[in-house]
């Protein structure tokens, strides 16, 4: 048709606007967590900040790396000590946006200021939200059921409490999760807490604090209920277990150091944006393949299945850990009840 942009325009239209948002949330909310939970996008990465991007394999803790010199016997072989890559670094979720129709119809329905472009770039911005949301969400759900597996660093005080009070979060609960790091409690960075929790734990004074907002996420910063750690408000709902009868509902809170638990899109199919015409209305279509790692350090993914679903990722089973010491799994969790 004449006078209409070719379905590589509509695809550059959807893909930099999906890639520049991707990085500007990207940018902020790694920030705002203190580097505790960092998501990232090799592909977007790339694309918009030029040059190449690579995954990020860590290497084990040497586990007694200093040792006794023996005087006196050149003979005798010292230890050998061996650094190693952590395994279960890859497990890895095949994903996809789409495909999604957006029909002439509905754009000329929108008026003189909308069109198929501007219906672009809207679509951008929802595949990058969405992609955000949902690696954010599984990547907390599947730390929540990790930690488990250590028993040492949860903080269980409202597990199966009953009708009566209710066991609240509060500061000296805090200050008993990051004693489960014993002299490494100063890793503990951030706190990630569904709203309800932070309600009681802040009170009425919580709008006195700075915070950052992306794609529905409330960041708080400088929170001194949180022994100045940033607090993360996220209602994922791998953090609340919904009860019934007289059983209070159960909330968990995730304390994190730097770097303990990381989604990364490693790979990108790119957008593929066709024409339809076989409609009452002409539509254009858009979809996306890409694929997210999921990594928490000091624990291995322990299960056959390689493309996991959000169930299994979220299942405490599948974990199991990674370490030499449990000081160097930096994640303590609290369960707690709520006054909402």
């Amino acid at each position: 048709m004449a006078g209409t942009p070719s379905d590589m325009v509509y695809i550059n239209l959807l893909k930099a606007e999906e890639y520049r948002r991707t990085v500007e949330k990207l940018d902020i909310f790694n920030a705002g967590s203190a580097g505790t939970i960092v998501l990232e996008s090799d592909p977007a990465r790339a694309e918009t900040d030029g040059g190449d991007n690579y995954s990020s394999g860590r290497w084990a803790p040497i586990s007694s790396l200093v040792s006794r010199r023996e005087e006196g016997t050149p003979a005798t072989a010292a230890t050998v000590t061996n650094l190693a890559m952590t395994s279960g670094l890859n497990v890895r979720q095949l994903l996809g946006l789409g495909p999604t129709a957006i029909t002439d119809i509905q754009v000329r329905k929108g008026g003189r200021k909308f069109s198929m472009e501007s219906a672009m770039v809207n679509l951008g911005q929802q595949f990058a939200d969405a992609k955000l949301l949902n690696m954010r969400n599984n990547i907390i759900a599947a730390a929540d059921a990790a930690v488990d597996v250590v028993s040492a660093h949860v903080l269980d005080v409202a597990t199966g409490k009953t009708a009566g009070s209710k066991v609240l979060c509060s500061m000296s609960y805090i200050n008993q999760m990051l004693a489960l790091m014993g002299d490494a409690r100063e890793q503990i960075k951030a706190f990630v807490m569904p709203s309800a929790v932070f309600a009681d734990l802040v009170g009425s004074v919580a709008s006195t604090y700075l915070y950052d907002s992306v794609s529905g996420i409330t960041l708080y910063k400088d929170v001194i209920p949180a022994y100045g750690r940033a607090v993360i408000v996220a209602d994922v709902p791998g953090l609340t277990t919904e009860l019934t009868s007289s059983y209070h509902d159960e909330y968990a809170v995730l304390g994190l150091g730097v770097g303990a638990i990381s989604a990364t899109i490693i790979y990108d199919s790119g957008t593929a944006v066709w024409r339809d015409y076989d409609g009452h209305s002409p539509a254009t279509k858009a979809r996306e393949d890409y694929d997210v790692e999921f990594d928490i350090f000091g624990m291995k993914w322990d299960d056959a299945e390689t493309n996991p679903t959000d169930a299994e990722l979220a299942t405490t089973a599948n974990w199991a850990t990674e370490y030499d010491d449990h000081r160097q799994f930096k994640v303590v969790k609290g369960i707690f009840n709520a006054g909402t």
